[in-house]
């Protein structure tokens, strides 16, 4: 996955770092999957929350560190998390 938009907090300082529209990227990654199949996404951290935008549409994930999604549609996916003083974007293109 590529890394999208992310913020960050160190005592009482706040940055971003913000990205184009990730639709018109020309790196990202392309993942090819039958409609069904679970996904899995692995976080190195534990995310607070997650939220999955596949296509345009908000999907239905499960779990903050190991989070799982039963494929039912393609399109770029974006996954959103927020964790501690931070939140960002991660992108991947399901085809």
């Amino acid at each position: 996955m590529a890394l999208g938009s992310n913020c960050w907090q160190s005592g009482d300082s706040e940055r971003c770092a913000d990205s184009t529209d990730p639709s018109i990227w020309p790196h990202v990654p392309i993942l090819h999957l039958q409609v069904g199949t679970t996904v899995r996404f692995h976080l190195g951290f534990d995310a607070q929350t997650v939220e999955l935008t596949v296509g345009g549409a908000s999907m239905h994930t499960e779990g903050s560190r190991d989070i799982t999604w039963r494929a039912s549609r393609r399109g770029l996916a974006e996954l959103f998390f927020t964790a501690g003083a931070g939140s960002g974007t991660y992108v991947v293109r399901f085809t």
